[in-house]
């Protein structure tokens, strides 16, 4: 592994670099590579952890990859190649050689885009739900993407003073090499001084665009949504930093891959401004991708329409007597369908009278228990009353008792009273008889 070093001068930094990662077969395996292919896998487990929460099926995902990788590869050395056609027209073979470098960003999302097109054509889904749901994890994969460019020393700018300015040996020569190229496009640069890290910027501005997506995504109002926050906030960024870059696609005396950005965004304004009724008849439904929309796998649709062949068939033959068994036979299972949904709702009618016939026992049980407990109480109320009506009985007897024996006590000293008035009546009677006796 050979490194070569990448210096940012104003911060004391020496970064060493490998553009060879590793060899097999007697091949190169460059770290360019290794990290597109590493993005790309994130970007694919990404989308597929969070597939069942916006009802898309995962093998619709991977069937869509499939197409979607060849197709933008291919896309993206096709767009490289038609702006720089002086270097491939006298040697086609080589546009094939693509361990050579030369391919293009936006040619690769043209080719992904093309692709959900196509895909969901076949598949009868909706490709802007598929997109709302994807272009995500698609910035994301540009944002680690563009690091394999500073491993490899390229998308760099014209010569900076900032603190972050970077140089090295790879890209001082670049710059000597294609001085002239510049200078035509009214570029002057200096060699040998630092230039602006142009993958760096773009690099941090798609991950704060996958950032900020994947936020909108769960709060998107209107289908396409998220897809036009993407392309417009992608456009603006890259317009802007595009103007920075020596390596710049042209066509005449216009930066390709700027004016393609600039396109993009006045375009979303134009959909937005204009289109914006139409995009809000689908608030009701854009909580995300219906199932049934997207993730069908043409499986249902074929059973559907090979069904609508053989009744097209039978009404071309003319087979009234099999349509009629036909008929029959579907009246009787519809007879049948609803005797059986007849007895299943007498059995749950019956579930419910046994129910409420068991609450109804219940409260009655409970109403008895209730009573029971209420009469007993009454009857210990009418107990105590009954004791407390003895008492006072028992007092008033008492009491009656006590009066007779005051009365007999009272008649007993009035029979004595009445003695003595008798033995004092005999006493005087005695001594008069014994006054007669002396006189």
């Amino acid at each position: 592994m050979y490194f070569e070093y990448v210096d940012f001068p104003a911060l004391g930094l020496r970064v060493p670099v490998a553009r060879t990662l590793f060899r097999v077969f007697g091949q190169d395996i460059y770290t360019y590579a290794v990290i597109i292919a590493l993005s790309i896998i994130l970007m694919i487990v990404l989308g597929l952890r969070h597939a069942d929460r916006y009802g898309i099926r995962q093998d619709y995902i991977i069937d869509f990859m499939i197409f979607a990788l060849p197709a933008s590869i291919i896309c993206a050395r096709l767009y490289y190649v038609a702006f720089t056609w002086e270097s491939y027209r006298n040697n086609l073979l080589s546009i094939f050689n693509i361990r050579q470098g030369g391919i293009a960003i936006y040619g690769a999302v043209i080719g992904a885009f093309l692709t959900v097109f196509i895909f969901s054509k076949i598949k009868k889904a909706d490709p802007i739900k598929f997109l709302d749901f994807g272009v995500p994890y698609l910035v994301l994969a540009q944002g680690i993407g563009r690091w394999g460019n500073f491993v490899n020393q390229e998308v760099f700018g014209t010569n900076t003073s900032l603190i972050w300015g970077m140089t090295s040996d790879r890209i001082a020569s670049d710059l000597a090499y294609n001085a002239q190229r510049l200078s035509a496009m009214g570029i002057f640069v200096d060699p040998m001084a630092p230039v602006h890290p142009t993958f760096l910027y773009e690099s941090l501005w798609n991950i704060l665009i996958a950032c900020f997506l994947f936020w909108r995504r769960r709060r998107m109002k209107y289908k396409g949504e998220v897809l036009l926050c993407y392309l417009a906030g992608y456009g603006v960024g890259r317009a802007f930093i595009e103007g920075l870059r020596t390596d710049s696609l042209m066509l005449g005396g216009f930066r390709v891959s700027q004016l393609i950005s600039v396109l993009l965004v006045v375009a979303c304004i134009l959909v937005v401004v204009f289109g914006r009724k139409k995009f809000e008849l689908y608030s009701d439904d854009a909580g995300m991708v219906d199932a049934d929309d997207i993730s069908g796998t043409g499986e249902a649709d074929d059973q559907e329409d090979d069904a609508d062949a053989d009744v097209s068939e039978i009404d071309e033959d003319g087979d009234e007597a099999e349509a009629a068994k036909t008929d029959e036979s579907d009246e009787e299972s519809e007879d049948e369908s609803e005797d059986e949904s007849d007895d299943e709702s007498d059995e749950e009618s019956d579930d419910g009278d046994t129910e409420e016939a068991d609450i109804t026992d219940e409260a009655d049980e409970t109403d008895e228990a209730d009573e029971a407990e209420e009469a007993g109480e009454t009857d210990e109320a009418d107990e105590a009353d009954e004791a407390d009506e003895a008492d006072e009985a028992d007092e008033a007897d008492e009491t009656d008792e006590a009066d007779e024996t005051d009365e007999t006590d009272e008649n007993i000293n009035e029979e004595a009273d009445g003695s003595n008035a008798d033995d004092e009546t005999d006493e005087a009677t005695d001594d008069e008889t014994e006054d007669s006796a002396d006189d």
